[in-house]
């Protein structure tokens, strides 16, 4: 498996927020490697990313792994925006020729079931609109499902206040979505995954 997932990764540039962050940590670590590039900070939404994007978007590889959202989720941003915003940085990395790998969210612990449907319904367009757009999804989610209180494993008690977040993953989680990430990375591109069509948000 080492060899398999050292040639996965050697072209592949991670970009979201502290979940991200923390999953190069994981994959460096876990399969020794050093040349996993990342565009990745601690509290980054949407918003920020494209910012990030449009700044440093000639340092990445031709393959790049994104996940973001959930601090749109966390801060309030309108559901829409998040969404016009995820669009927008799918197509923008396509007219870059980048082969992109966008993730799903996983669910949060959180008691507010409001959050948990924001989750949900970023999720459902997450995998409409990159399905559409020719791209691959890494389906997170259905790593936790059927969901419950014992999926706690795959939770990294970060405390906020005094109480666990319940938001980012474990090592055991991000070692999972590394797996995904591998297996999604050896296959052949979508025809469509660099062509300039499909929904707008």
């Amino acid at each position: 498996m080492g060899s398999k997932c050292k040639d996965a990764e050697m072209n592949m540039t991670l970009l979201g927020d502290s979940q991200v962050v923390r999953l190069q940590k994981v994959w460096r670590r876990s399969l020794q490697v050093s040349s996993l590039d990342m565009c990745a900070i601690g509290g980054c939404t949407t918003e920020h990313l494209k910012t990030l994007i449009s700044r440093h978007h000639h340092k990445f590889n031709q393959k790049c792994f994104l996940m973001i959202g959930i601090n749109d989720i966390l801060s309030g941003v309108p559901i829409n925006k998040t969404k016009d915003n995820i669009s927008s940085i799918i197509k923008y990395l396509k007219k870059k020729h980048i082969n992109i790998f966008i993730s799903t969210l996983p669910p949060t612990l959180h008691k507010n079931m409001q959050i948990q449907d924001s989750v949900r319904h970023i999720n459902i367009f997450i995998q409409s609109f990159a399905t559409s757009s020719g791209i691959t999804v890494i389906k997170l989610h259905k790593l936790f499902k059927p969901f419950n209180r014992e999926d706690k494993c795959f939770y990294q008690l970060r405390y906020y206040q005094g109480k666990p977040d319940f938001v980012h993953l474990s090592t055991a989680a991000f070692q999972e979505l590394i797996t995904l990430i591998i297996e999604a990375a050896a296959q052949p591109p979508h025809p469509s995954a660099f062509q300039m069509h499909g929904p707008t948000a």
